[in-house]
């Protein structure tokens, strides 16, 4: 096995010697021409080329020549360089697992391309945006813009944009499960890449074909795949990269397999390849694939070791499909050493960052996966009928037959029944990750209900304290300033009665502003729109300067329930902006739109850290937060130390 493997090494390496060399000569000859006169523009176009040409091999010198094309690009002025600059860039923060910082220079390429009319390059940076949130695990936006990306490719005849496109939006329906639309989407590609003869794609789609098969599983199939996808790698010479996904799918077929030791050893050498070429995402799936295959091993220490790493750089990188995933084979390395403590408190880390990627569409998924597991054992109960039968018509003949046809029977009933035990056990696994799906739900539920009777409970009382201050207090002080007034002296001398009377005065307005504070009448009397011009009129009387725009407010009808909720949201932040920001000018806006009501509270105050605030769990921010979580909307904190602060509340109506 050993010297199988030292001749795969061989082969690749002597089938990727030609590739490097060319590369190489194509590097020198750029670098020797960069050192000579040449004109700006043909300057940043060897500069991009270098970077493609490094951005695998050599990251960091990759990274040093897109800087020297964005100073050029900088003086030139050109858009479309720029463009190219924002893409490239895009790139390099994928590769560096830097999502956002990617997305960040991805969107402004994707609005030049769709404004030039270059459709081509419009549906390569769709497929890369896709890809980032691909790698966030957002499969909705994900499938977004794939589904653009095809749309753009097709309108313009782009097919090496279609191809890419399709084997996208293949993934993640194999990773949802839904595997029929997985190859059918991938044996289009493949269709397609054979068609015109383009031996690149149809490697990339055998290899994609390879991790359907293995989900559904199909292991013979996988196997096959995986081997004709490493075939085709090797004999187009690919760079270190894609070597490393057709090893990895081989090994994923002898893992699915149970042959453990092949497939640890080609984790071994892909993870080499991984380190060497600096891909942080494609890295910590390397990791996490040795760390799974050690802990079949039972090498329990070094399964710890490479997944540590893996969650390290899966926060540093934001990859939160790949973190849950480590944290879970974590969790069972701790525990094949003993470690017990450790194993609990990963695992508990795990389920919450389970629980916050789980959506809408996983709960359909679920959904699907228990149809499909209620027609599974429908067809199990009916082939263990069938079994059942068949050994009773057995057991009647060989009742007739003599000692070995005997044996042969008791040898039946054995391996019948050590099935049956298999199937039974299979069954009973299933049923305890359905109960436990099922108590994540009960508690998401209960602590949806204890939110929502909080909140209830904190607007009735509001609501009683504010009557209380009106109706009792508020008379109690009008009947004081009545009798005060028929108290009056005389002879009034220093003034005391006047003083006396303009603070009953002031006492009565201030019950009043508390009250409306508590409960505004406009709320109930005008709705949303009155109450929020009434607040704005109030901070105006405070002294702040405030806009206040409300767009598609007119005709809106909320719930009275709801309606508190949103003005509380509102009424919390701007109270914030005048106690705590020392703001002079307040912008408030409520806009109406296709269902969504979004709210945007922007002052010029101090600002705060908001991780900080968020930690010391203050009850401004925890209340505005809970309001929002409750309202099933999403909330967006912005603020700058002495700049301001900007929050953005979106809510479904």
């Amino acid at each position: 096995m050993r010297k199988g493997r030292f001749h795969i090494l061989l082969l690749f390496a002597a089938f990727l010697f030609p590739f490097l060399a060319a590369s190489q000569t194509e590097k020198d000859s750029l670098v020797r021409a960069l050192h000579g006169p040449m004109h700006d523009t043909a300057r940043v176009k060897a500069y991009f080329r270098l970077f493609e040409l490094l951005a695998a091999p050599d990251i960091q010198k990759a990274n040093l020549y897109l800087d020297s094309a964005a100073m050029l690009c900088k003086q030139l002025k050109n858009d479309e360089y720029t463009a190219e600059l924002n893409f490239k860039y895009g790139a390099l923060y994928k590769l560096k697992g830097e999502l956002d910082k990617a997305l960040e220079f991805l969107f402004p390429a994707l609005q030049y391309y769709e404004k030039s009319g270059n459709k081509e390059r419009h549906a390569d940076v769709l497929i890369r945006i896709a890809r980032n949130y691909d790698s966030r695990g957002n499969d909705e936006k994900s499938i977004e813009y794939y589904q653009q990306a095809l749309d753009v490719s097709k309108s313009a005849g782009y097919k090496s944009g279609i191809m890419p496109a399709l084997r996208g939006m293949a993934g993640i329906h194999r990773r949802s499960h839904h595997f029929d639309k997985a190859l059918q989407l991938n044996r289009e590609a493949l269709g397609m890449a054979e068609q015109e003869k383009d031996s690149a794609e149809i490697r990339t789609s055998y290899l994609e074909m390879s991790g359907v098969y293995l989900k559904m599983p199909q292991l013979d199939s996988a196997l096959f795949y995986a081997k004709k996808g490493y075939e085709f790698a090797l004999l187009l010479k690919d760079n270190g990269q894609i070597m490393a996904n057709a090893l990895q799918t081989v090994a994923n077929a002898y893992a699915e397999m149970n042959q453990f030791e092949i497939a640890g050893k080609y984790a071994s050498d892909i993870l080499a390849i991984r380190r060497k070429l600096g891909h942080v995402e494609l890295l910590a799936n390397a990791l996490i694939w040795s760390g799974t295959i050690y802990n079949k091993q039972q090498k329990f220490r070094e399964a710890a070791l490479v997944l540590e790493e893996c969650v390290e750089i899966s926060k540093k990188g934001k990859l939160n499909r790949i973190l849950s995933s480590a944290y879970e084979q974590l969790a069972e390395a701790y525990q094949g050493q003993g470690r017990y403590q450790e194993a609990f408190e990963t695992m508990k880390t795990y389920a919450a960052l389970r629980h916050e990627l789980v959506d809408e569409e996983r709960l359909r998924q679920i959904a699907e996966m228990d149809a499909k597991y209620q027609a599974s054992e429908k067809d199990k109960a009916l082939k263990i009928s069938e079994l059942e039968n068949e050994n009773r018509r057995r057991q009647v003949g060989w009742l007739v037959a003599l000692t070995i046809a005997l044996a042969a029977l008791a040898g039946a009933i054995f391996i019948g029944l050590k099935n049956r035990m298999k199937a039974k056990q299979r069954i009973a696994e299933q049923q305890d990750a359905l109960r436990q799906q099922e108590i994540r739900q009960l508690e998401q539920a209960n602590q949806l209900t204890a939110l929502s009777a909080m909140l209830k409970g904190q607007e009735q009382e509001r609501s009683r304290i504010a009557h209380d201050l009106h109706d009792l207090l508020g008379g109690l002080l009008a009947s004081i300033k009545s009798h005060f007034n028929a108290a009056k002296p005389a002879d009034p001398g220093n003034g005391i009665f006047e003083k006396t009377n303009a603070m009953l005065d002031d006492a009565a307005t201030e019950v009043r502003r508390i009250s409306h504070n508590m409960m505004p009448r406009a709320l109930a009397l005008s709705g949303l729109r009155g109450a929020l011009e009434d607040l704005a009129q109030d901070l105006e009387r405070q002294g702040l300067s405030c806009q206040l725009e409300l767009i598609g407010l007119d005709g809106l009808t909320l719930d009275p329930d709801r309606s508190v909720m949103v003005y509380r949201i509102v009424q919390e932040l701007t109270h914030n902006a005048v106690k705590h920001a020392g703001a002079k000018h307040l912008l408030l806006q409520a806009i109406q739109h296709e269902g969504r009501l979004t709210l945007l509270v922007e002052d010029d105050g101090k600002g705060f850290d908001v991780e900080a605030a968020r930690q010391r769990k203050g009850i401004g921010l925890t209340s505005v937060e809970s309001r929002v979580q409750f309202l099933k909307g999403e909330i967006e904190w912005d603020s700058v130390q002495g700049q301001g602060t900007t929050v953005s509340v979106t809510l479904p109506l």
